[in-house]
C-alpha cells in the first residue's frame, strides 16, 4: 500500500480535509498523525507566553537559585501541610 503525506497548517480544517480524503475513490483509510513540540518548540513557546527569566550576571542566577533552596515549602499530606525544606 501506498501513503501519502499532506500537512496541514489550519488545525480547525482537520475534520473538513479528513472527511474529503476519505470520499476520493481508491483511499482506503484516513489517520491523523500530530507533529509532537520539539524542544525547540516548547522553547520558542515559553518565549512568547513570557515564561522567561533574565539575570544580569551568573552570580545573580546563582543567588537566586541559592534562595530558593533555602526556603520553606509546604507539602500536603493526607489533608495536612508538613513543611518541607529543601
Amino acid at each position: 500500500m501506498t501513503q501519502l503525506t499532506v500537512s496541514i497548517e489550519d488545525v480547525s480544517m482537520l475534520d473538513q480535509i479528513k472527511q474529503a480524503i476519505s470520499l476520493i475513490r481508491g483511499v482506503s483509510s484516513v489517520t491523523l498523525k500530530r507533529r509532537r513540540k520539539t524542544s525547540m518548540d516548547r522553547a520558542i513557546e515559553d518565549i512568547e507566553q513570557g515564561r522567561v527569566y533574565k539575570y544580569d550576571s551568573l552570580d545573580d542566577l546563582i543567588k537566586e537559585i541559592e534562595g530558593i533552596n533555602n526556603t520553606e515549602f509546604s507539602l500536603p499530606i493526607q489533608g495536612k501541610c508538613l513543611p518541607l525544606q529543601r
